[in-house]
């Protein structure tokens, strides 16, 4: 994935994006953004997959967590780290407290996009 926009959350509540450094990578990524709605959905999915799994407690990690990264050509690649990577459905209960906050936060890295790649046009 080349230059992707990244949506990231721990089991923690810790949530970090990342958005391309250059208005025009930002702007190539506009007609795809949209897709990080779906990222709270992607979340509860995976935790009823680990819960229908009955995955085995994971102890080796102490945090996990889980990302989305949308790139410029509209293709998105789901991310586990840690203790999510075949996570037992506990792991994955400490998302939910921070799934509900996630609308308004992916909302603010929209518009960090979207002002990004408006600053190229006023160059």
């Amino acid at each position: 994935m080349k230059n992707p926009i990244i949506v990231k959350l721990t089991t923690t509540g810790e949530f970090r994006h990342f958005i391309p450094s250059t208005a025009h990578e930002c702007d190539a990524l506009l007609p795809f953004v949209d897709q990080l709605d779906q990222f709270p959905d992607l979340i509860r999915q995976k935790a009823m997959e680990a819960e229908q799994q009955g995955y085995e407690d994971n102890h080796t990690f102490k945090n996990g967590a889980i990302s989305l990264s949308i790139c410029d050509g509209g293709q998105r690649q789901l991310g586990l780290d840690s203790s999510l990577f075949g996570g037992s459905p506990a792991e994955w209960s400490k998302l939910e407290p921070y799934i509900d906050d996630l609308p308004q936060k992916i909302s603010q890295v929209k518009a960090a996009l979207t002002q990004r790649a408006a600053a190229g046009g006023a160059q």
